[in-house]
């Protein structure tokens, strides 16, 4: 062996330094490393922090494409309510005027109102004149 087996027994764990990417790819390596030293494989705080580092990023990423997705929704939503809008509008009438065709079904419909009046009364009352 390269080491004492005095040395040997101090040393408490493997650590790996300058490991880059996702810990999870480094799984088979930890085995590997734990079956051939008989001890616990330890990744520096700098590369844990790298690892926290991007997984933060990644995190953060997603939710910016989420607000993005969003905001694009609400877009497309307040523009299909201004076109309702503008359709309603449009075809609402401006003035409070009736038009001929309005004023001509008015006027029938109070003539009509009259003289089914009349009609009724003089059921009830005869055909008497004051």
């Amino acid at each position: 062996a390269v080491i004492d087996p005095a040395d040997a027994a101090l040393i408490a764990a493997t650590l790996v330094n300058k490991f880059q990417g996702d810990p999870a790819l480094f799984d088979d390596g930890r085995s590997a490393i734990a079956a051939r030293t008989d001890r616990p494989h330890v990744m520096t705080g700098r590369e844990a922090q790298a690892a926290k580092e991007k997984d933060a990023l990644k995190r953060a990423e997603a939710a910016e494409a989420e607000a993005a997705r969003a905001r694009k929704e609400a877009s497309k939503a307040a523009a299909a309510n201004r076109t309702q809008a503008s359709t309603r509008a449009s075809t609402a009438r401006k003035s409070t005027r009736q038009t001929p065709a309005e004023a001509a079904q008015s006027t029938f419909m109070r003539t009509a109102t009259r003289e089914l009046t009349k009609f009724v009364f003089r059921g009830m009352f005869g055909n008497r004149k004051r």
